[in-house]
């Protein structure tokens, strides 16, 4: 069981370090995250990819939910972009935990 309880860690992070940075991107920028890369400054570039990297399963699933209020999107389509968001966030999430565990702010014991 503690397996399980594992991977919805991993998820959760990834989801919630998603959000929070398209949070931080939202109030830094006072624009909404995109999938847009820009490409004016290094630090510009940095940041870009960073949101579309990490900031992935969040924006996904809030274009596809706006998408599915608006009846552009089938309750099928919304369904694949929940699933592609959790992979999605899983993959971030094992980044997140693996650098947690490496600077020794949490430990994970099996």
């Amino acid at each position: 069981m503690g397996d399980w309880w594992l991977l919805g860690f991993v998820i959760a992070c990834g989801f919630t370090a998603s959000g929070l940075l398209a949070g931080i991107h939202r109030a830094a920028t006072a624009s909404a995250p995109s999938f847009r890369l820009y490409l004016h400054s290094p630090l510009a570039i940095a940041w870009s990819l960073a949101i579309c990297m990490f900031g992935g399963p969040y924006l996904v699933i809030s274009q596809g939910w706006h998408f599915f209020a608006n009846g552009n999107l089938r309750a099928s389509a919304l369904g694949l972009l929940a699933g592609l968001s959790v992979i999605w966030s899983f993959c971030s999430g094992v980044f997140v935990v693996e650098l947690l565990m490496l600077l020794n702010v949490i430990q994970i014991r099996m």
